[in-house]
């Protein structure tokens, strides 16, 4: 369940689950309530925004009506908006990672504060699976580490758990729809999840990648060879700290689907996590000059 979202499209969370075992008694999370539709986007490439945000689906479902408020609040300025049309849906799960980021519902505990990475994990029930991630580069650029999250296809070449990823759609050069398969581990199934991940940049300077499961079983059959994982959410927040370094905020929740029980997945992400954050620092391209924002944003004209 933990490497998932490396996020892009990473999921640190979902990787975890394949390292152990399930029973369905335990926690599972509300699956969405609406969702999009893979045969939407197929029949209609141009449209990334078939559904409204419904806040009963959030994190912060679970809590007042001023942290609602606060969701509803927080301002998202995405760099070069206009290419993307109609993206609100997009801008809304951005706005709910930015939320969850500041946590000012004090709803997370340190688990890890080490050398290398911070971690924390939500104390409400509701959200067992649920974890923040910090991390700084020194010798990385934010915009390098965009272009290596941003390259979907070229994950299983350096996540070692993942086994294969199939971009089913483009909806635009920075938005997907993308099925993910992980390796199954003795005795665990493997996994597998229909995805739709976003790419932004922020008018700040901040690159954004988000994520998060879609359901369209007739596009994309379940295998009876894979466990369907559940992501409610996977970002990357990449925020330049200098000319070469930047650091890494992450945001995974999701259901592994299964029986891995909480403590569990909590006792091994402290080794887990660091050992992601070092595998992300060698993949990175050296290269300080790339741009594969602006290359991607050029062909939308």
């Amino acid at each position: 369940f933990i490497r998932h979202f490396r996020e892009n499209i990473i999921s640190l969370t979902l990787t975890l689950c394949t390292r152990l075992d399930n029973n369905p008694s335990i926690h599972t999370l509300t699956p969405h309530k609406h969702t999009h539709s893979l045969t939407h986007f197929m029949s209609n490439p141009e449209d990334s925004s078939s559904t409204s945000f419904d806040s009963s689906n959030s994190f912060y479902s679970t809590t007042n009506s001023s942290s609602l408020a606060s969701l509803t609040s927080i301002p998202v300025a995405i760099a070069d908006a206009q290419v993307f049309g109609d993206d609100r849906e997009v801008e809304e799960k951005i706005r709910q990672v930015l939320l969850e980021l500041r946590d000012e519902e004090g709803r997370f505990q340190t688990l890890l504060d080490g050398p290398s990475v911070h971690i924390e994990t939500c104390t409400d029930p509701k959200a067992p699976f649920c974890f923040r991630i910090q991390a700084h580069f020194p010798q990385n650029t934010a915009a390098a580490a965009f272009a290596l999250f941003a390259d979907i296809p070229a994950r299983p070449g350096w996540d070692d758990i993942c086994q294969d990823v199939v971009v089913l759609r483009k909806i635009n050069p920075l938005t997907f729809i993308y099925h993910l398969k992980l390796k199954g581990q003795w005795p665990t199934t493997a996994r597998d999840s229909l995805m739709i991940a976003a790419f932004r940049k922020l008018q700040d300077g901040r690159f954004i990648s988000v994520a998060w499961s879609i359901i369209d079983n007739e596009a994309c059959p379940e295998d009876p060879n894979f466990v369907r994982m559940h992501t409610r959410i996977s970002a990357n927040l990449f925020t330049p700290t200098g000319p070469n370094s930047f650091s890494l905020s992450q945001l995974i929740d999701g259901d592994p689907k299964g029986s891995i029980p909480a403590y569990v997945v909590k006792k091994v992400s402290t080794k887990s996590f660091p050992l992601t954050i070092e595998r992300i620092k060698a993949a990175i391209p050296k290269d300080s000059n790339i741009d594969f924002y602006n290359e991607a944003i050029s062909q939308f004209t």
